[in-house]
């Protein structure tokens, strides 16, 4: 080999050298950006509730008319439902460990009553001089008198606006206007079966998806009759992240698929370090046949879906696809969203609402 080749052999080397460090520094740093970033958008947290035109947020503090105005202070709320008159909630004591119904005014936030309650519950909606709500751990449906403040197990009676949908011979929908309320079917909340999640309802259709194992089956029940929903490389998709939409034809929904070492426990899916992509799929009610997938890329997520669009975020930006063509119509930038915060994200009514996780406080809200 001559001193030429060889030089220009060194400089070739030196160059790749070079250009491979710079990349694994480059790539380092989108990777350490992306594990530090938690997304999370379970859709079940409730904090948000709309009401007349107005929405009731819960933070930390106390119960909010978005975006700033402070009604009620108050400490550890974890539901919410409104009416024309009162605010509903449930308050848990962490000093006592008790639980409590509380209801506020919902024009001046004064406190009207509270009301002892035997374990954590969501509230559901209110109709007819009750309220009603399920326990959490017995996954049992209450009602709650507006007028002589008595808890009692529902069993056969319901109101006009307090829907019980049977669904073949097993499933059992309770639903109070949009809000999903319960459900059961056989014995699947054993937990060697798994447990199932509603996410979407309509009068003779509920979807949901069942956890076994870590991994996360997704079906649809249609007039008494089950239909299993193929995702397709089912062993890495995790459910937790799911947001959806339903209507009386189409259903859509957000899965997220995960790198998993080969032996290791489900990592959470929230945590971008381990994020593979999400992935919106689209079923015909009527047909139960799949219309379209469509995968977005590693380290967007789907925080959002209406009938039209999808919204998601992705390096600082939320972005909002047409669900016609998936293209971008629109975007905003996410200055509130740092590397090494946890966020968590809700959609109600015509807006996905943003939360800070550490503090509890809504810091944005994006139009859907």
């Amino acid at each position: 080999m001559t001193k030429q080749k060889l030089k220009k052999s060194i400089i070739i080397c030196l160059v790749l050298t070079v250009a491979t460090i710079v990349a694994f520094f480059v790539l380092n740093m989108i990777y350490r950006d992306a594990q530090t970033t938690i997304i999370e958008c379970a859709g079940s947290r409730g904090k948000v509730y709309s009401y007349d035109g107005e929405y009731y947020i819960i933070q930390k503090d106390g119960i909010y008319i978005y975006p700033d105005k402070k009604l009620v202070s108050v400490e550890d709320c974890t539901s919410i439902t409104v009416d024309k008159d009162n605010i509903y909630t449930t308050v848990h004591d962490r000093k006592s460990d008790t639980y409590s119904i509380v209801i506020y005014d919902r024009t001046t936030g004064e406190e009207r009553k509270s009301i002892a309650a035997d374990e954590a519950c969501t509230l559901l909606g209110a109709a007819e001089e009750k309220l009603y709500l399920v326990y959490k751990v017995t996954d049992t449906l209450y009602t709650l008198d507006l007028e002589s403040y008595t808890i009692e197990k529902i069993d056969k009676e319901y109101s006009k606006d307090f829907k019980r949908t049977q669904i073949g011979k097993d499933l059992v929908i309770y639903n109070c206007g949009n809000r999903y309320v319960s459900w059961h079917h056989g014995n699947i909340s054993s937990t060697l079966l798994g447990f199932y999640v509603a996410f979407g309802i309509t009068d003779n259709t509920v979807c949901g998806s069942r956890t076994r194992q870590g991994i996360k089956d997704f079906e649809m029940y249609c007039k008494g009759d089950t239909y299993q929903i193929s995702l397709g490389n089912k062993d890495n998709v995790y459910g937790d992240f799911t947001v959806s939409y339903c209507d009386d034809k189409t259903l859509a929904f957000a899965v997220t698929t995960i790198n998993k070492e080969p032996g290791a426990s489900f990592p959470d899916p929230s945590e971008l370090k381990n994020h593979g992509c999400d992935s919106v799929f689209t079923y015909d009610v009527q047909s139960r046949e799949r219309k379209e997938k469509h995968d977005f890329r590693t380290f967007e997520r789907v925080i959002g879906i209406s009938a039209d669009h999808v919204v998601t975020y992705y390096k600082g930006k939320y972005l909002i696809y047409s669900r016609d063509d998936w293209k971008v119509v629109s975007e905003k930038d996410a200055d509130e969203i740092s590397k090494d915060g946890k966020y968590y994200f809700e959609v109600c009514g015509g807006y996905v609402f943003v939360f800070d996780d550490d503090t509890g406080e809504c810091i944005d809200r994006i139009k859907i």
